[in-house]
């Protein structure tokens, strides 16, 4: 009995990864809610959202979203900074995706915050993304933020692309 080749464990491992490898694919992001908003895409998986309601309300909603084209695992570093006013102000920020929602901040005032966040188990064509709500009972009306939110790609994808590589490299070396 043989022993199998190193390109036939290679191949192996590679079809095996590539099975494990969790779903990237998404949408646009967009941005709904009050007063002016913009998104823009910095960079390829990098988005950066603005919202401004200064003057107008002493409440607002923002939808921050995007639609999973293939079912998975999606994780996303993001970063919320902003400011709702002083008397009595609040900002609550929710992850959501179909049927549920999970609190991931709220305080009140001025805010700088970050983290990592990740939808699990998302289906094709799920909607899901993040939810800003503001409030304060003050005459300067002051409600506005923006967020970045970066896609981080999964630890099956890239120990993926490592043996890709490290396959080319032997591959290369043999001949």
């Amino acid at each position: 009995m043989s022993l199998p080749s190193v390109k036939n464990i290679f191949a192996a491992l590679l079809l095996y990864v590539s099975s494990c490898a969790n779903a990237g694919l998404i949408s646009d992001w967009e941005i709904i809610g009050d007063g002016l908003t913009t998104i823009n895409q910095i960079f390829p998986g990098e988005w950066e959202a603005t919202y401004n309601n200064n003057g107008a309300l002493y409440s607002g909603d923002w939808t921050i979203s995007t639609t999973a084209l293939e079912g998975g695992n999606f994780t996303f570093d993001w970063s919320l900074i902003g400011h709702h006013s002083w008397f009595m102000s609040e900002l609550t920020l929710t992850a959501f995706s179909f049927g549920t929602s999970e609190l991931l901040y709220q305080d009140s005032n001025s805010f700088n915050l970050s983290d990592t966040y990740t939808f699990n188990g998302l289906q094709t064509n799920e909607v899901f993304g993040f939810k800003i709500h503001g409030y304060h009972y003050d005459s300067s009306k002051l409600m506005y933020g923006t967020m970045n939110i970066s896609q981080v790609p999964e630890p099956s994808n890239i120990l993926l692309i490592s043996l890709c590589i490290i396959g080319l490299t032997y591959t290369k070396l043999k001949k």
